[in-house]
């Protein structure tokens, strides 16, 4: 499940702001508000862990800078995949 109290409730509104979730394996991926709110629908609550989610951010390179940022700080592991 993921945690944020800054979600917003109206993702069609607020599709262009972006957010940075850890995932269980540690990756952080960048995602629209609009991803984040099917994301969180599809999750099963009993069988997926409390995910971490910063944001929202006002642009898709700021929310990249922060997950920069979570990677230098050891919050998150590099993605090296493409």
């Amino acid at each position: 499940m993921i945690q944020s109290d800054k979600i917003h409730p109206d993702p069609v509104r607020f599709s262009n702001l972006w957010y940075v979730v850890a995932e269980a394996e540690g990756h952080c991926r960048v995602l629209t508000a609009q991803q984040l709110a099917s994301h969180a629908d599809l999750e099963d609550e009993e069988e997926m862990p409390t995910l971490e989610c910063w944001g929202p951010f006002s642009s898709q390179g700021e929310a990249i800078a922060k997950c920069a940022d979570l990677i230098r700080s050891g919050k998150c592991k590099a993605n090296l995949q493409r």
